[in-house]
């Protein structure tokens, strides 16, 4: 009876060993039909992401290139402009009358002296007097018709030339 049973248990495991290696058999059919599938979703993404991305990048080089050829143009005009325009001291030569020829004199009596003012306290002035917004001494209407004709470079010009005026009274008082 033991041999009986002994084949009896030998079938039930053979066929409970069939069945197991029958579904692990599915199981790992599906998984390779389910990796399968997740490899050609993935290569389709990775494609479609590396056409997309050429595409922006494309977009990107148009506009890096456009605002290149728009900041080679402006640099063009400035330099044209400056080689175009009067230096600083040209420019100033139409202040002397009321500044003096060192900006040391208080134009018509009324303004400060420009001399030893800064660079940037001198443009902001001057861009002031062009826009007409600055009239501290009643001269502006005056000054508005000196700085409009003006262009940024020329009123820098101008400025920069005005600061040696500081410079040239800092040597003297050495």
């Amino acid at each position: 009876m033991n041999y009986r049973r002994y084949i009896l248990w030998m079938m039930l495991a053979g066929s409970l060993c069939t069945e197991v290696f029958a579904a692990s058999l599915d199981n790992l059919q599906k998984t390779e039909e389910g990796s399968k599938k997740t490899i050609e979703v993935t290569k389709e993404a990775a494609t479609k992401l590396a056409e997309e991305t050429k595409d922006v990048a494309s977009e990107l080089k148009k506009s890096a290139v456009e605002a290149l050829q728009e900041a080679h143009e402006k640099v063009s005009q400035i330099v044209v402009a400056e080689s175009t325009s009067p230096t600083g001291e040209a420019l100033y030569s139409k202040c002397i009358a009321c500044h003096g020829v060192d900006g040391t004199k208080h134009a018509l009596g009324k303004s400060a002296v420009i001399a030893g003012q800064s660079i940037d306290m001198l443009v902001g002035k001057l861009k002031a007097y062009k826009a007409g917004r600055r009239n501290v001494t009643g001269l502006g209407a005056f000054m508005q018709k000196v700085a409009t004709p003006l262009s940024e470079s020329e009123i820098l010009a101008l400025a920069a030339y005005i600061d040696t005026f500081k410079q040239q009274k800092e040597k003297k008082d050495d």
